[in-house]
């Protein structure tokens, strides 16, 4: 068993990651920086900065401290980073470097299960440059170039060189260097992995999900046979939408076309200072009747344009909306779950999942398992005690079915 350390810049992003390790025999647990102490005793640790729409140099100042309270407890750090390399990503990995010590960082962002690959130092995704990707045009992080090491150069002056470990020999001599390495395959990957591994505590290693549920291979056996994970049958589903990217949308209008009832909040609800109880009595209401109830904040361009006026005539600044959004939806969240039965909570955005585990007073999640590539069940541990079943997605993640399977999967388990 090696003791392990991951830090990720959004919460959906950590649980993606920590639930690769779910079904081993390591302890695994997903928490935020601010909740870290306490928490070192897991095998393997999750910690989420919140550091993807920070400044570079808070960014830089939020992981180098994290990194530095549990360096001396774990062995093994690895730096999480965004799928489509959106975030504060030359900051962060310096960080991790300047933090632990070490002088060599192993990048490998690709993910091919999610389609996600490096080719010649470029991100491709679904087979197109990362430009081009569904969800480049992120409203808060837009992705301006599939060029890795010219993202990373825009908050580093360490130097990056691109490589291919899963041809190329791998050493720790020489400077401090942030090495980027081509992957295309699975097996590109585990070569990658392999070569590395002997140094494993004298670099720092970053990627995606893909490449930590490589390592995990290696670094925590598989649990012995009949440890399944429990299944869920929700009598009352709770499911909270913050994201509002063009896939998101499409997810939400399958679901509802599927028939699952839904509520679309006004930008006075999810944005204004509208305290109205109300809304919670329409939502448990609807609960209470159907057994589940999906609350977003979009659906479509309306919806969006909406949005855009309210903020526009109000005067709001755009640079910390997704913190006040985030902040409303888990106030409303709490209030609803404090009022009626909620079995399952099902919360689609990193932003609005740390509102909601603010909210809620949330220690931390415990992963259980990935019901489907990139949807992960964990149980969320409250304070002062209790817990709470909850299914968590990247808005950015997922087939068009996502939110509908998620909903289903809570009934069928």
């Amino acid at each position: 068993m090696r003791r392990m350390v991951l830090i990720a810049d959004d919460l959906t992003g950590a649980l993606d990651t920590g639930v690769q390790f779910a079904g081993s025999e390591a302890s695994v647990f997903v928490t935020t920086a601010d909740r870290i102490k306490g928490e070192e005793s897991a095998d393997i640790l999750v910690v989420d900065t919140e550091s993807r729409h920070l400044p570079a140099e808070e960014a830089y100042k939020t992981v180098y401290e994290a990194v530095d309270c549990v360096r001396h407890r774990f062995p093994w750090i690895y730096k999480k980073t965004d799928s489509l390399l959106r975030g504060n990503l030359g900051a962060e990995l310096t960080a991790v470097l300047d933090s632990s010590g070490r002088k060599k960082m192993v990048f490998v962002p690709s993910y091919p299960r999610m389609r996600r690959i490096v080719k010649n130092g470029r991100l491709f995704v679904d087979g197109v440059p990362a430009t081009h990707a569904h969800n480049a045009k992120d409203a808060l992080d837009p992705v301006a170039t599939s060029v890795i090491s010219d993202i990373i150069a825009k908050q580093t002056d360490l130097t990056v060189h691109l490589t291919n470990l899963a041809m190329e020999d791998f050493s720790i001599s020489g400077e401090k260097e942030i090495l980027v390495s081509d992957a295309v395959t699975d097996d590109d990957m585990h070569r990658i992995a392999r070569r590395i591994l002997p140094y494993m505590q004298d670099i720092a290693v970053a990627g995606c999900a893909g490449f930590a549920s490589v390592l995990k291979e290696y670094a925590a056996p598989a649990a012995a046979a009949g440890t399944a994970a429990p299944e869920i049958d929700a009598q009352s589903h709770l499911i909270i939408c913050g994201s509002i990217n063009e896939r998101t949308r499409r997810q939400i209008n399958y679901a509802v076309e599927m028939g699952l009832p839904h509520l679309v909040l006004t930008p006075e609800e999810y944005i204004g200072e509208f305290h109205s109880d109300e809304i919670i009595r329409v939502i448990c209401g609807m609960l209470r009747e159907n057994g589940a109830v999906l609350v977003c904040t979009a659906r479509d361009d309306k919806d969006m344009e909406k949005s855009g006026t309210y903020v526009k005539e109000h005067r709001l600044s755009a640079d910390n909306l997704h913190i006040s959004i985030a902040k409303r939806l888990g106030e409303i969240t709490a209030k609803v779950i404090n009022t009626v039965n909620v079995d399952v909570l099902s919360v689609i955005g990193g932003d609005t999942l740390f509102g909601i585990m603010s909210a809620l007073d949330g220690r931390g999640f415990i992963p259980v398992r990935e019901i489907r590539q990139g949807t992960v069940q964990s149980v969320m541990m409250l304070r002062p005690g209790g817990s709470k079943t909850i299914l968590t997605k990247a808005g950015s993640f997922g087939d068009d079915d996502a939110i509908w399977h998620m909903y289903k999967s809570a009934l069928s388990g």
